[in-house]
């Protein structure tokens, strides 16, 4: 069997987000489970903030009932507001 090494992925330019930390390592001394989180690094969230975004995702949804559903807004309570509304923030400030 040969021996195999991974480095982290590059980003690139178009993405502001700071490249992954993931050590170059070798695969060999690694249990199947760690190699294939090491090779599929760039699928998990990086941060706390990483969302993720799939811009080549498409679906198509088939829906069962055509009927229309409105729900009344249901406000963020007291105690989280100011830790939702600095998260919503940093959301939009990071475009």
């Amino acid at each position: 069997m040969s021996e195999r090494s991974v480095s982290p992925p590059d980003i690139g330019p178009s993405d502001d987000r700071t490249p992954l930390r993931t050590p170059a390592v070798a695969l060999g001394d690694l249990t199947e489970s760690q190699k294939m989180l090491t090779e599929q690094a760039e699928s998990f969230a990086q941060d706390d903030d990483d969302v993720g975004c799939i811009q080549e995702l498409q679906m198509k949804l088939e829906l069962s009932d055509t009927t229309l559903v409105q729900n009344s807004y249901t406000s963020i309570p007291r105690p989280p507001y100011a830790e939702v509304k600095h998260y919503l923030e940093n959301l939009l400030n990071r475009g």
